[in-house]
């Protein structure tokens, strides 16, 4: 039990020091300022594939979505899916978030995580060229053509025209969602904190990462269960020898 204590640790030990000193820094991060600070360009590009490492994020209901270089929208941190196309936009409707690309929409729960995707299946000719919430609705743009999404049923109706300069006019829609890529927000660089994240969760290896991380949980475990069966072994040794 003693040697199975001995190489456990040893074997683990890199990766236990790992997560605990990310651990450390990230209790720490108001202090340290690891969200503001910017990660070096060379540690984006070779674990994020990102050459320049500005994205354009969106902050919804405090999830963070952006598109990487590879096309990849990745969602706090996770990659939910790929938009081969320009990301127009990420609106909350109702109790899911939507991710407007240009040839397909995401749907995301409010923790980020994918519901479905849908695209050409929708019957509105791609690419979008714009998307806008409306009330309940998800409005999409091609073409000077805008049409209704309801996001519970996926029923798409083409808006009317006098309709739509209704809404134009009442200011409930912006013309600007008529206009390729209007929802283009100022760029920011990933950050220091989300590498100490990504670091500390085994994220940086995608899924092999995380199952390290849980066969050294697993480890941990087995370390304990063993420190306290040797110490009890030499705890019964001793009283034996006082004993005799």
């Amino acid at each position: 039990m003693h040697k199975i204590h001995r190489y456990i640790g040893f074997i683990f030990s890199p990766i236990i020091i790992l997560v605990s000193i990310t651990g450390i820094l990230l209790n720490h991060t108001s202090e340290l300022a690891l969200d503001k600070k910017a990660m070096p360009q060379s540690v984006a590009q070779f674990f994020y594939g990102v050459k320049n490492y500005q994205v354009t994020l969106f902050d919804r209901a405090g999830v963070k979505v952006y598109r990487d270089q590879a096309g990849r929208i990745v969602s706090n941190g996770i990659s939910v899916g790929v938009c081969d196309a320009a990301l127009l936009g990420v609106d909350q409707l109702s109790d899911q978030l939507v991710v407007s690309c240009a040839n397909k929409l995401l749907f995301l729960t409010m923790t980020g995580e994918l519901l479905e995707e849908a695209g050409a299946s929708l019957g509105i000719p791609l690419p979008f060229t714009g998307a806008q919430v409306q009330g309940d609705l998800l409005m999409l743009a091609h073409d000077q053509r805008v049409w209704a999404l309801n996001p519970e049923t996926l029923r798409v109706e083409q808006v009317d025209g006098a309709v739509l300069r209704k809404l134009f006019d009442a200011g409930e829609l912006n013309r600007q969602i008529l206009l390729p890529n209007n929802r283009a927000v100022q760029p920011v660089d990933l950050s220091v904190e989300r590498l100490i994240l990504d670091l500390h969760a085994g994220r940086m290896l995608g899924r092999l990462g995380v199952w390290l991380l849980d066969i050294t949980a697993i480890a941990l475990l087995i370390m304990v269960i063993s420190g306290i069966c040797t110490w009890r072994k030499r705890k019964k040794a001793e009283v034996l020898a006082q004993r005799e």
